[in-house]
């Protein structure tokens, strides 16, 4: 249906045969966010007339013209004060088009005398002769594809608690509209206009003092700003729950850095930006909150430097006509290559969805248990170790050389497979404990502490009651089996192993232990193995580990049943800590959540429930 040919970066022809219409770009001016437009100027060569000129009274056709063409885009507000005639309906156009989720480009053009360009140079052109009195050519409107995913995962990251918000260049009813398809917000838009109806840097006067500058107020979309409310900043946790709060780029430039912290955490959307407003954005969101931000392109990189995780994605790169890869020239729009934002973030994501923030959440929570778990068992297993180190060793209690190493070889399988835990599938309301001295840690490692001490002064005394009655302790001398040394052997080899049990962390954060095989098969092998050389069952593997027999099978009783009670006891109480501290967590969570109005309406996710 497009009857052009892009023969190269700078020259199009039209597919007609010979004496084609040739389009050739002499000079660009860049799309610049702060300008909101871009502009070439091209020479027109062939049969076709000039821009809006009629061809000559009984001129013969075809006509041979060579005629030099200024071409313009950007965004209405920033091309409507340099067109020559305004059309009525321009304005009413505009927003019919953005309200329906479009996005409108506005498209001027004019040509230029022939002595302005001087033997084919346009270099020595200035932008604004280029970009003054255009004539108007059209709207261009673009719709936005909402990808399947992406309502999907913004109702996962609001049902979790987390703000989610849209810091765009586009039209603040586009972005609304946009934002409303996505479940960003079921409530109404109020967008933040000024009173005097300024709706660009010019108007808005930005290097004037904030006291001399129009007042600020609150519109609806739904009305045309039939109706209003008064910006105040002490209002607007109240008026955030009731509306979905849009400022635009011109509005925000009138506010102080400490009014734009105050309104940056309750507003959905950011239109009509430049990068470094987004950037300020960030900047006032990462006072009250931790951020995560997601961009695409060259003007994300500043924004995505200052969040405290910056994901880029990358989902196509910079290329010339015929796949061919474009080359930078002076003086031309500069191309967006794979690594512009990637350089500015610590994470790439191949891709063009922003699902990749629910894997680093995930993730990010996941590793942060991990670690917290890792502390948990080595603080544990150090206090247990220093005890039999120093009290036992002073009692003449000695391991052996292969009991040594077949406990520490099973606990380093152990801590290996620990590493294989995924995360949890679905994102938890509440945050992950961040500190070891938080009150549930100290609490379940002091209640296994206790349990673990309880049992091996228990085992280690019923063991004493059996030495000879000439027994001398020799702490210089070799190792020798005796009947405390199995015994202590036993007992501490299922509180390393309880230790693992007890303090997985599991929900929320992380996937049950079942569903870490290694791991799970490694900890059944472990405790039944502990099981099989308390019972005696194979007297070849005692031996072989230099484990005295039992003097009674009521001896070997009740050792088997301290070490039931020791890892079933230590394993059900850190349970029921870790299960007040979720449900602790939970409650705070959502009491965040109501101060600060995150989540879907409280009827969303029990009318999805009864589906």
């Amino acid at each position: 249906s497009v009857r052009w040919l892009m023969v190269s970066t700078d020259l199009m022809a039209s597919k007609v045969g010979k004496g084609a219409d040739r389009l050739q770009v002499l000079r660009r001016f860049p799309f610049a966010s702060e300008l909101q437009r871009m502009a070439v100027v091209v020479r027109h060569q062939g049969p076709g007339v000039g821009h809006l000129q009629p061809a000559p009274a009984g001129a013969p056709f075809p006509l041979q013209h060579d005629r030099w063409l200024a071409l313009a885009k950007g965004s209405c507000e920033a091309l409507e004060p340099r067109l020559r005639q305004v059309p009525e309906d321009f304005q009413a156009t505009q927003d019919k088009l953005t309200k329906a989720g479009f996005r409108v480009l506005c498209l001027a053009a004019k040509e230029l005398p022939a002595e302005t360009i001087k033997g084919g140079d346009a270099s020595h052109i200035p932008r604004e002769t280029i970009e003054s009195d255009l004539e108007f050519c059209g709207l261009l409107a673009l719709r936005n594809s909402i990808k399947p995913e992406v309502p999907k995962t913004i109702k996962q990251l609001r049902r979790s608690y987390h703000r989610v918000l849209m810091i765009t260049g586009d039209h603040p009813l586009t972005a609304c509209q946009v934002a409303t398809q996505v479940c960003m917000s079921e409530c109404k838009f109020l967008v933040l206009e000024s009173a005097g109806g300024a709706t660009s840097s010019t108007d808005r006067g930005k290097d004037s003092p904030l006291e001399q500058r129009a007042p600020l107020e609150w519109r609806s979309c739904d009305d045309h700003g039939k109706s209003s409310k008064a910006f105040a900043p002490e209002k607007l946790r109240d008026l955030a729950r009731k509306y979905a709060l849009c400022v635009p780029g011109w509005s925000l430039g009138q506010l102080s850095d400490e009014e734009v912290g105050i309104l940056a955490p309750f507003v959905t959307v950011f239109a009509r930006v430049s990068p470094q407003q987004k950037e300020l954005v960030v900047t006032a969101l990462n006072k009250t909150s931790h951020t995560v931000m997601v961009g695409d392109g060259t003007n994300d990189v500043g924004a995505l430097k200052k969040a405290h995780v910056g994901i880029s994605l990358l989902s196509c790169s910079g290329s010339g006509p015929n796949g061919q890869p474009a080359k930078d020239m002076m003086d031309q729009a500069p191309i967006v290559r794979l690594g512009d934002a990637s350089i500015a973030s610590p994470f790439t994501y191949k891709g063009d969805s922003i699902r990749c923030c629910m894997s680093i959440l995930r993730c990010g929570r996941a590793t942060l248990s991990t670690v917290l778990m890792m502390y948990k068992i080595m603080g544990l297993n150090s206090v247990l170790s220093a005890f039999a180190m120093s009290v036992l060793t002073l009692d003449g209690v000695k391991l052996g050389d292969g009991q040594t190493a077949v406990e520490s070889l099973l606990n380093s399988m152990c801590f290996f497979m620990l590493s294989r835990s995924a995360p949890a599938k679905d994102l938890a309301k509440q945050r992950p404990t961040g500190s070891v001295f938080a009150w549930h840690v100290l609490l379940s490692l002091a209640l296994q502490l206790v349990v673990h001490m309880f049992t091996l002064l228990s085992c280690w005394q019923l063991a004493n009651a059996y030495r000879p009655a000439g027994y001398k302790r020799d702490l210089e001398g070799d190792f020798e089996p005796n009947l405390t040394n199995t015994v202590v052997f036993l007992v501490l080899s299922a509180m390393h192993a309880s230790s693992f049990m007890a303090n997985y962390e599991g929900h929320p954060f992380m996937q049950p232990m079942s569903a870490n095989k290694p791991l799970f098969y490694s900890l059944c092998f472990f405790v039944a193995s502990i099981f099989l050389i308390g019972s005696e069952a194979i007297p070849d593997i005692n031996s072989s580990l230099s484990l005295v027999e039992f003097p009674s099978a009521e001896f070997r009783r009740h050792v088997l049943g301290l070490l039931a009670l020791d890892i079933g006891l230590s394993v059900s109480l850190s349970a029921v800590v870790g299960a007040v501290a979720v449900r602790t967590g939970a409650s705070a969570a959502e009491a965040r959540a109501a101060e600060w109005g995150l989540g879907p309406p409280a009827g969303a996710d029990r009318g999805k429930k009864s589906k």
